[in-house]
């Protein structure tokens, strides 16, 4: 009753507070779901271009956005991102999975500053892994992008880190929050230059005793970013990160599965980077990464008395790279070839039995991706090859269109043709897929930003069936996937803005075309925001829906809506270095929305709040 009375306090304070009329002012703040005809990005053509020219569904996602909802890790983030579905909402910072548009996580790639971040043996990446705090901005792709990225079936996520700001004083952040079950989040990051050597350094500790029964978290990373303006023109960079992460997962009691899970994470990763301008329209790009992970799944009976698996898993991905870039006044171009060598292992031992796996794989890849306008026309290609040692060689390629029809209105069109690497360790096997999209992006309507997209994607791919099994079983899949996504915002009108979307999937066999379960068909994000500069008060309450198709005896569950709510308050709102104070209610009236009962459950109604000091 406290909760809610307190609730409502809010949203008075919201409501009466000083205004200003409508106007552009804090726009950006109030764009989750909606890129700026101004906003650029680079992650569908491997060149920096305004996101109204590309013809790919791309979402992207600011440092500013980001604060603004006090989020922990990057999967707070995509909770509110059309298309994403995220289960296991136990405990922020615990195990997570994703879909993307009915796709399971593990036909999705995930970069951070172009560091492949999906291990070896399984696909699987943890976006509960990664810190809020150091993203600058997040770009997605919503389906194929093989020709630009190699293995990319469904999607690409691609994380940016914040980078040296050009100061000789240094600047940065400090970010502390408190909650329930002892949850706390402690952030801090620092950067400036000195001379031609920039620098940025983050990290911090996400812990909690767990919201839900075995969801307990002790997270910690580092990460560190150094920037070197050559003599000679060109830029070298350095970056090092380094996060160890040990968390509950599930737990099922003996009426249901009898067992109980724990991950621990332990993840290395860096990369060189050179860029050089060789004219003023050519740059030259090399780079050198690398990701060192490993893994330890233990899973007991409910008691915790008697071991059921232990599982020690690694992966380790090299990748070597250039590029040679043009940007013309009308035509951007992007010709790149890779080296990467990747091996992974996993040592489990089931029930006293072992098993032992292993896979390494050396790629080879060559691609050329572009852009085109002649007037309001722009025609995007992209053409790739890869040559992956244990499998066939295989050519991705892509075509995408965008044409703006007024001032107000642009269409979009776009096919692709991709690939994935092997999914399951125990086969060698590519998944294929191929896409094709038609949508369009509008503000004709006064005070709407209107943007759909339909889509149909056809994949070759594998999986893991947990019909039979809540451990999954592997299985060779024909499928399609089909249906339609619509993004709107409204113009602030005193400060105050609405935004949403909706992604309807339609996910089947395509041989006896029946519908698969246990995906999202239905999902629905809803957000409202809130920004007056002139008191320092900014918030938004964000909404999610989702209906799952489950398979019989799935004892799963969807509530109307899953709602948080986040305020922050600038303390001195005209001085530019003033803490920031906020306060953040999660699933405020208590939604339920799981597959299976004791098995995913997400997390009932809790609080927390916090302190920002930006300096």
């Amino acid at each position: 009753m406290k909760i809610k009375c307190y609730l409502y306090a809010i949203f008075f304070i919201l409501l009466f507070s000083p205004q200003s009329a409508i106007s552009a002012e804090g726009d950006e703040l109030f764009q989750f779901f909606t890129p700026e005809s101004t906003e650029t990005a680079s992650v569908a053509s491997k060149s920096p271009m305004p996101v109204s020219r590309i013809a790919a569904n791309v979402t992207v996602i600011t440092a500013e956005k980001i604060a603004i909802l006090n989020a922990h890790t990057l999967a707070d983030i995509l909770r509110t991102v059309p298309g994403f579905n995220i289960s296991f909402n136990r405990t922020p910072g615990g195990y997570t999975d994703f879909s993307l548009q009915g796709a399971m996580l593990t036909s999705v790639k995930l970069l951070v500053d172009g560091v492949p971040q999906n291990d070896v043996t399984g696909l699987a990446s943890f976006i509960e892994l990664i810190p809020a705090h150091n993203i600058e901005r997040v770009e997605i792709i919503k389906g194929v992008a093989s020709a630009q990225w190699g293995s990319a079936l469904s999607g690409i996520i691609n994380v940016i880190t914040k980078s040296p700001k050009n100061t000789p004083l240094p600047e940065g952040a400090i970010f502390a929050s408190y909650g329930k079950k002892d949850t706390y989040d402690l952030q801090a990051d620092a950067g400036g230059t000195i001379g031609r050597l920039g620098y940025y350094l983050s990290g911090g500790t996400l812990q909690s005793r767990g919201l839900l029964p075995n969801s307990p978290v002790n997270t910690k990373n580092f990460f560190s970013k150094f920037t070197y303006e050559l003599p000679v023109n060109g830029t070298a960079t350095a970056a090092f990160n380094m996060v160890k992460s040990n968390t509950g997962t599930t737990i099922s009691p003996p009426d249901y599965y009898d067992y109980q899970e724990k991950f621990s994470f332990d993840q290395l990763s860096g990369y060189l980077k050179l860029a050089k301008p060789l004219t003023e329209s050519i740059n030259l790009e090399v780079s050198a990464s690398r990701f060192d992970q490993k893994t330890v799944r233990t899973e007991y009976d409910f008691s915790g008395q008697n071991l059921h698996l232990h599982g020690i898993g690694s992966t380790l991905t090299n990748l070597i790279s250039t590029a040679l870039n043009y940007a013309g006044m009308n035509s951007t171009l992007s010709l790149s070839g890779e080296y990467e060598h990747a091996a992974g292992k996993s040592d489990y031992i089931v029930y006293d039995a072992p098993l032992n796996n292993k896979k390494s794989y050396d790629r080879y890849g060559l691609s050329a991706n572009g852009s085109y306008t002649i007037g309001n026309l722009t025609i995007l290609p992209g053409l790739r090859y890869d040559r992956v040692n244990i499998s066939d060689s295989n050519i991705s390629t892509m075509l995408g269109a965008t044409y703006q029809i007024t001032d107000k209105t642009t269409l979009r069109a776009y096919i692709a043709k991709g690939y994935g690497l092997p999914y399951a360790i125990f086969t060698d096997s590519l998944q294929k897929a191929k896409t094709a999209q038609v949508g369009f992006e509008t503000t004709a309507i006064n005070y709407l930003w209107l943007k759909g997209t339909g889509f149909y994607n056809i994949i070759d791919g594998q999986s893991i069936d947990f019909s039979t099994d809540p451990n999954g079983i592997y299985v060779f899949t024909r499928e399609k996937i089909q249906g339609v996504e619509v993004e709107a915002r409204t113009t602030p009108l005193y400060g105050f803005s609405l935004s949403s979307g909706y992604t309807h999937t339609d996910y089947r066999d395509r041989d006896t075309n029946v519908r698969y379960h246990t995906y999202p068909a239905n999902l629905l994000k809803l957000a409202l925001h809130y920004n007056n500069s002139s008191i320092g008060l900014k918030g938004v309450l964000t909404s999610n829906y989702v209906w799952m198709r489950l398979d019989e005896g799935w004892d799963g569950h969807s509530s109307p809506l899953v709602t948080d709510v986040t305020v922050t308050q600038k303390l001195f709102p005209t001085k530019e270095l003033s803490p920031e104070v906020f306060f953040s209610a999660h699933n405020i009236f208590n939604g339920a929305q799981y597959t299976l009962n004791t098995y995913d459950n997400n997390a009932k109604r809790w609080v927390e709040g916090g302190v920002r000091f930006k300096f």
